[in-house]
């Protein structure tokens, strides 16, 4: 292992602090010095820290154990949150179903979280936002990348995974909208709730329905005879957006626990929202070894490849440049759709706000749309997608290119959810419109 990671790892286990940036560790909580792994062991050769606590005066199970690769580099790792299952009433870090990613060159965190029994939901999502806030937070003392991360889970852990990943916006969870992970891997988690009892009477699973019943109840602290409010709120389901990062989900076709309807509907919605998502059908019931074999872990493998070379580094620095350049308040200076030139009132109280990598657009004072958006500069012409969460086009897509030349940016952008623009022009019916603003102020 890389020398300088190694000493890195070895300092922030001692002295990093326990929670945020002013919570000190204490001699009660510090957690055990690094292990070697062998090349024999499931991860294969790795460094493993465990106990490493996230929460300031920590419960019990408020803690992760991190494993890095062995090979040496000076790049960060890429990093795998995972999530353990068990009914969120049980079980340990080590049920970890991607062990495999470690050879590949991941790291990867196992997270521990608050049971059922000590908490209500949703202290178990706190838990993980409060664990993923910290690692990222403290990610290059570990030699890992606080960009480069995705997340996971099984089971109950995959709930808390997809959760974890699709709900940036809850503040009562404890999430930052400004972290967002670049993929979800979803092995057989609950996806909805309010339609749980159904699925399992479809396919007649009695332990499945008595399970449900039994994890689920304790979990919301409510029955779950019927559809509920807090039900909704913990559903994966209900913060699917266009703005969602990719998902992986895997599923047994004989599931009698988490009926594969779960994730089929989570697919679905995922499609319909033109998310890149991936459904695996899986020969096997609610987990077992036939998640982790060689063809699996094959298609885990190339799907995160996929998804780390299609996005382009939000920290590189062609990123970094352009994301400067955009920050401010652009007036709309001229404009065209279908080949026709706006009119002069069109551009009377026409501006784009830019405020990091997100966006608000008015045009003649009226709201066009709110949207984070991705940059990729180093394409010809340049790139910007946007997910849109607000406005008339709310919950869509929107692909576009853009040239910055000084005080002047020119977009052209395709209708949501055609394909992005190849040259900065329009023509009768393309639906596409080119606009160009000036720097206003920052």
């Amino acid at each position: 292992m890389n020398q300088i990671i190694f000493l890195r790892l070895l300092v922030a286990v001692t002295f990093l602090p326990a929670s945020g940036a002013t919570a000190q560790i204490t001699p009660t909580n510090v957690p055990s010095a690094a292990e070697v792994l062998p090349a024999s062991s499931p991860y294969g050769e790795a460094t493993i820290i465990t106990n490493i606590f996230y929460a300031t005066n920590p419960m019990p199970r408020q803690n992760f154990d991190l494993i890095l690769p062995a090979q040496k580099g000076n790049e960060p790792f890429p990093l795998v949150v995972w999530i353990h299952g068990g009914a969120w009433m049980l079980g340990i870090k080590e049920w970890d179903n991607v062990k495999y990613l470690v050879r590949h060159g991941y790291a990867i965190a196992n997270i521990d979280y608050r049971f059922s029994t000590d908490a209500p939901f949703p202290a178990q999502i706190q838990d993980c936002n409060t664990a993923l806030n910290f690692i990222l937070a403290h990610a290059t003392n570990y030699g890992i990348s606080p960009k480069k991360f995705i997340i996971g889970g099984g089971s109950a852990g995959g709930q808390l995974a997809l959760l974890l990943g699709l709900a940036r916006g809850e503040r009562d969870f404890g999430a930052d909208p400004s972290i967002k992970p670049l993929a979800i891997l979803d092995f057989f988690g609950p996806v909805d709730f309010n339609r749980t009892k159904a699925d399992l009477e479809a396919i007649h699973s009695e332990k499945g329905l008595q399970d449900f019943k039994d994890a689920v109840g304790r979990l919301l602290g409510t029955p779950v005879d019927q559809p509920s409010e807090k039900a909704t709120l913990a559903s994966p389901i209900t913060y699917v957006s266009a703005s969602s990062p990719p998902v992986l989900m895997l599923h047994g076709s004989g599931d009698e626990s988490v009926p594969v309807a779960q994730s089929r509907r989570l697919h679905e919605a995922l499609d319909q929202l033109e998310v890149k998502n991936q459904l695996i059908m899986v020969d096997a019931g609610h987990d077992g070894p036939l998640f982790s074999t060689p063809e699996i872990e094959s298609k885990v493998v190339s799907f995160l490849n996929g998804i780390f070379a299609a996005t382009p580094a939000q920290d590189s620095e062609a990123v970094k440049r352009d994301l400067a350049r955009l920050q401010g308040v652009w007036v709309m200076i001229s404009g065209e759709r279908d080949g026709q030139g706006f009119p002069a009132e069109y551009l009377i109280n026409s501006e784009r706000v830019v405020k990091g990598d997100e966006t608000a657009v008015t045009v003649r004072g009226q709201l066009f749309m709110k949207a984070k958006f991705f940059l990729d500069p180093l394409k010809n012409p340049k790139t910007i997608d946007y997910a849109i969460n607000d406005g008339p086009y709310a919950g869509q897509k929107m692909f576009g290119i853009y040239e910055l030349d000084g005080d002047k940016l020119k977009f052209c952008l395709s209708t949501p959810g055609k394909e992005r623009p190849a040259a900065f022009a329009t023509k009768p019916g393309d639906g596409q419109t080119m606009t160009v603003w000036e720097l206003g102020k920052k």
